[in-house]
């Protein structure tokens, strides 16, 4: 069983119409082609979309093609940018960035990124409750980054973003394993659906180091997929380069800590398969 994260694709971009309002634009229906094309498609038994029009329509879409209903859940919607409004792309794209690069704090009033996320994450948890098959779960950008973090146990970084409108991800909803990360549908036109290109399989990996220099504990942990955290034997150097030469590239790095307390937190990923 595999879930599919999808986003709408391109809108019809209107100033003077709530965002949420927003329809496809004719270039995001023709994208539309490229995701039915899909060899998951057929296997869908449940359709979970946004409120919001553009993520209805897609929705809509994959529906239709396996005479299945769309459900709706508020809950998949996109961060909330009402404070704001519409903004011109490059007032919006900077004020994104500082989104995801304070996910703490309300940028001019927009939903804090780290309520979005636990939002969209108890929103998937619900799609795929008693779910018989692969479930489709259509959102946005935003929270489906946001999602793709929580997954990939990564902490919210726009580096995870789509590579644009109408992409998808997948992942088991048992182990929480991703399949694979965003690949854009495309390209958009008219004419026979384009084969959508094969992409690399991941698996991922972390390893965490706690550090109390007061009483001189240290300790380095690693977990690997379907497995649970274990204490390693050497240093973080020496367990990283183990792990390096198992395949293991690294992917990003968190540190933080307070007076003699220190944590670091390596996230690494390798083909599966």
């Amino acid at each position: 069983m595999q879930v599919h994260v999808v986003t709408h694709p391109e809108v019809r971009v209107e100033p003077d119409v709530p965002v949420p309002e927003w329809g496809l634009s004719e270039v995001g229906r023709d994208r539309l082609a490229h995701l039915l094309a899909l060899p998951w498609v057929p296997r869908l038994t449940r359709v979970v979309a946004s409120t919001e029009r553009k993520a209805v329509e897609t929705a809509a879409a994959l529906a239709r093609h396996g005479g299945l209903p769309v459900a709706l859940d508020a809950g998949l919607g996109e961060n909330d940018r009402s404070a704001t409004g519409f903004l011109p792309p490059a007032e919006f794209e900077a004020v994104a960035d500082a989104f995801f690069a304070r996910p703490t704090e309300s940028v001019r009033g927009w939903e804090r990124a780290v309520d979005a996320q636990q939002r969209v994450v108890a929103a998937a948890g619900r799609a795929v409750a008693g779910a018989a098959g692969d479930v489709a779960v259509v959102c946005h950008g935003g929270v489906g980054t946001l999602l793709l973090c929580h997954l990939l146990g990564v902490p919210v970084d726009r580096r995870h973003d789509q590579p644009g409108q109408g992409s998808v991800f997948s992942y088991d909803p048992h182990t929480g394993s991703v399949a694979h990360p965003w690949v854009r549908l495309g390209p958009a036109g008219r004419g026979r659906p384009a084969t959508v290109s094969p992409v690399t399989t991941w698996e991922y990996a972390s390893v965490i180091t706690a550090n109390d220099a007061e009483s001189q504990r240290a300790g380095v942990s690693v977990k690997l997929p379907g497995g649970t955290l274990e204490r390693q034997q050497g240093d973080t150097s020496s367990v990283l380069n183990r792990l390096g030469g198992e395949g293991w590239e690294l992917v990003s790095y968190h540190s933080s800590g307070a007076g003699s307390w220190g944590f670091e937190q390596f996230w690494l990923k390798r083909p599966s398969g």
